[in-house]
């Protein structure tokens, strides 16, 4: 690019930035008068004709998930242990919904787990519903959660 073009760029950057315009539009009117710019370059030249500098801490605001592992701040030791549990949970699990009626009430039970143990938590629910109406739980946690006083209404549908 000659630098008769960058400087023609910057002076309408530089008078649309007097103007108060905003960077979306800047880069729109680039855009209409074939001058386009990068959004990178054209935030920097904005922010250098302001005096603005780039917040110290951005990267606070990034969600984990879209992190870069290098990126400016530490991730936290209880953030870190949070995410990798919450994938340890996921990985290789699968999830099976059991819905029916106990009393014309319906009940709702969301489990995770391994197949085999699936199967075999499936087969202790459709005898005893659970004792709370709607229940997500792992396959180790539903004995305990089962109320082996009632009956389901019918026999419940079983979504996997």
């Amino acid at each position: 690019m000659s630098s008769k073009k960058k400087s023609k760029q910057f002076e309408y950057v530089k008078k649309e930035v007097l103007e108060g315009k905003s960077s979306n539009q800047i880069q729109k009117d680039l855009r209409d008068h074939n001058m386009g710019m990068r959004r990178k370059v054209l935030l920097a030249t904005i922010r250098e004709m302001k005096g603005t500098r780039i917040k110290p801490d951005r990267f606070k605001y990034v969600p984990l998930k879209y992190r870069h592992p290098k990126s400016g701040r530490p991730v936290s030791e209880e953030r870190l242990n949070r995410a990798e549990r919450r994938i340890q949970l996921s990985f290789g699990q699968k999830q099976i919904t059991i819905a029916g009626t106990v009393n014309g009430r319906p009940h709702r039970i969301q489990i995770k787990g391994r197949g085999r143990d699936l199967y075999r938590v499936m087969g202790e629910i459709i005898r005893h519903p659970p004792k709370k109406r709607f229940l997500t739980t792992t396959t180790d946690k539903v004995v305990g959660e089962l109320n082996f006083y009632e009956d389901w209404d019918r026999r419940p549908n079983v979504n996997s």
